[in-house]
């Protein structure tokens, strides 16, 4: 039904008699992990029908032999009437694990009710590494002077832009983004003031 799609032209659907629904990516289908690399898990999720059932997403991740060596769930939506975005990151995964499995669940104790899954998508991301210089923490006090060593250890191919923004301990920025370029293998210091 493209008309009730979150986008495109279809949904997956599923219905609940009471306990859980679950439907999992198939082992020959499963993605390849690439070490150093922060993985994003998200998805839109919708509940139709339902008093206490909650839907989640499930990420397994899987050694040499298909067995789970570690397993992370998204936070479950509970109430979604409409559809509601779902994200899962895992910044450190097993060094066992040699492959990604997605799941898909709903459950509960309602006996009738439906959730509905859409854009379901798995990402790998270079993890970026933030550390202050010259100071053991990064706490500053206003107009101090912050410096700060960036580097992506897993990046690879030529040259990337970086954004950086500051933001204040509620996340509402402080000051214009700034880009600065970053090359595989060498890391860049960057100095921002800290406003009042």
């Amino acid at each position: 039904d493209p008309a009730r799609s979150h986008a495109g032209k279809c949904f997956l659907r599923m219905r609940t008699l009471g306990g859980a629904t679950m439907l999992q990516q198939a082992i020959k289908s499963t993605s390849d992990l690439l070490p150093g690399r922060t993985y994003r898990l998200s998805g839109y999720v919708r509940l139709e029908g339902t008093k206490a059932n909650t839907a989640t997403l499930e990420i397994r991740w899987l050694n040499r032999h298909g067995e789970a060596v570690q397993i992370d769930r998204a936070f479950p939506a509970t109430f979604a009437p409409d559809w509601k975005h779902l994200v899962l990151e895992v910044p450190a995964v097993s060094s066992a694990a040699v492959w990604t499995q997605v799941r898909m669940f709903f459950e509960g104790p309602d006996v009738r009710g439906e959730a509905h899954f859409d854009d379901i998508a798995l990402q790998s991301l270079p993890n970026i590494d933030v550390e202050p210089v010259g100071k053991p923490l990064p706490v500053y006090t206003a107009r101090e002077k912050a410096t700060f060593r960036i580097s992506a250890p897993s990046l690879t191919g030529t040259s990337h832009t970086l954004k950086i923004q500051l933001t204040d301990f509620s996340g509402r920025a402080q000051g214009d983004p700034r880009t600065v370029p970053l090359d595989p293998g060498h890391p860049v210091s960057h100095e921002l003031i800290i406003p009042d």
